[in-house]
């Protein structure tokens, strides 16, 4: 929690270096996700950000639905297999 305020003070004092600062929302929701669902979403994320730079006319189009569509498919496959091992195909 302490970590969360200072992030947010250091946001209000240094506006100029914003972009360099860790978002603390971005922190504490990967404190609270299992780590797989964090990683899809980076993965996403700097799918959706090397797009942007190199086409950034296609910015609008995909950086969302690429993003979503790497957390979405990570969900899914995780469902997947926990029915897999419901219904004992998997220990």
């Amino acid at each position: 929690g302490v970590l969360g305020i200072v992030i947010v003070l250091l946001e209000k004092a240094f506006p100029k270096y914003r972009a360099y600062i860790p978002s603390a929302t971005g922190l504490g929701l990967a404190f609270t996700t299992p780590a797989n669902n964090t990683i899809a979403m980076f993965i996403g994320s700097a799918i959706a950000t090397v797009v942007e730079n190199k086409k950034p006319e296609l910015a609008e189009k995909t950086v969302v639905p690429l993003s979503s569509g790497f957390i979405a498919g990570e969900s899914l496959i995780g469902v997947l297999l926990a029915a897999l091992v419901v219904l004992g195909f998997m220990k």
